[in-house]
Parts: C-alpha cells; structure tokens; sequence
C-alpha cells in the first residue's frame, strides 16, 4: 500500500469528497487526485499537517507511508503515558516524569510518548511541540530516528553507526553532526525507537 492509496482509503472511509478535503487543506480537488494517484509525491509541511488533520490520522502515515498505515489500526486507539519531553536541538536533561496520556493507533509498537522541543529534526517533518511515539529498544538500523542518551543527556536525531564511530545526524542544516568514537561510545545509549509522531492542533 503506497502513500497515495492510504490518502484515498481513509478519505472513502470518511465520506469525504476531493473537493471536501481540497477546500480544508487549500488546494483543488484534482491536486487531492495527483496524491492519490502518486503523481505528486512530495508534499510541502504545512500541507501534510493539514491533510493529517482532516483524515484524522497522524502527519507520520503520510509520511511514512506504507509502514505506518500496516501497523496502525485508525478506526481504534489506546492511551500510552508521555513521560515528559526530549530536545530536538543540543543534547539536554530529559524529564522522564510521567505528564499524561497520548492516543496512538492500536498496532503501532509504541511503548511511550515524549514531547519534542527544539528544531533540529524539521527536514523530517518532526517540529517544535510534536509527540514523537517511542518504541523502547536498546538499537536501532542506520538511519532511522532514535531517542539517544548521552552522559545524562537526550536527544531526538538520525543514528548511524560505521565501526566504531556513531553520529547522530540533526534534520536540519543549522546544527551539526554529533560524532563520538573511543571512550564517549560507554557513555552513550538508546532508549527507544521513533515509529511516528503526531501534531496537536488547537
């Protein structure tokens, strides 16, 4: 199931015309139909928040795509504690307080929630203020997003491992590559997975 299948799924599944959803995300309806049919694919930020948000649906399934939409059931949801937030810029104390209770779709893997502060993960679409769901794990593949700590410190970027050097990578141009090697690597482990994140709209 590719991206544009789960755009047009969901939308049928809530009765929702391409004109209807055109009009609340701020394109036209043959606009909706090129995402459906795949041939537009890329999608600027402010447009998959605001198609996230009248699909019901977190920005990550457009996103992500396929991988989200297999593991997660949208029509049924279950409360996971956020335990406090995590920076999305330099590594800082995370608060692992127990703050509240985040709805994620029933089948995505996820163990808990933090909230993202800072900007350093934009270019993935992850913003200052974003839930980012967390799936506890001590590794992950080069690549994906982690939730990393280092010497008491947390941070939400890209991991990559070659050898005996790991750097995490920022998704945003501002900030640079953090790269520790040698004695630094016992100080560093993760703590889970990113498996997708949602935006809270007011």
């Amino acid at each position: 199931m590719d991206i544009g299948k789960i755009i047009k799924d969901r939308r049928l599944e809530l009765g929702l015309t391409l004109e209807k959803v055109g009009n609340a995300v701020g394109v036209g309806k043959s606009t909706v139909r090129k995402w459906e049919s795949g041939q537009i694919k890329d999608m600027r930020r402010d447009k998959i928040a605001a198609l996230a948000d009248v699909l019901r649906i977190p920005p990550a399934t457009i996103i992500l795509g396929s991988n989200a939409a297999k593991q997660a059931d949208f029509s049924s949801l279950r409360k996971v504690p956020r335990l406090g937030a995590i920076p999305c810029g330099e590594p800082n104390q995370m608060d692992e307080n127990f703050e509240a209770y985040d709805p994620v779709p029933d089948g995505l893997a996820c163990d808990f929630t933090l909230k993202c502060e800072g900007d350093s993960m934009v270019n993935a679409q992850i913003c200052d203020g974003d839930i980012v769901y967390i799936r506890q794990q001590p590794e992950v593949e080069n690549g994906e997003i982690a939730a990393v700590r280092q010497n008491g410190a947390t941070t939400l970027k890209r991991f990559y491992r070659q050898g005996d050097t790991v750097t995490l990578m920022p998704e945003n141009p501002s900030y640079e590559p953090m790269v520790f090697s040698g004695d630094a690597l016992n100080d560093l482990s993760i703590i889970g997975k990113a498996v997708g994140f949602t935006r809270i709209f007011k």
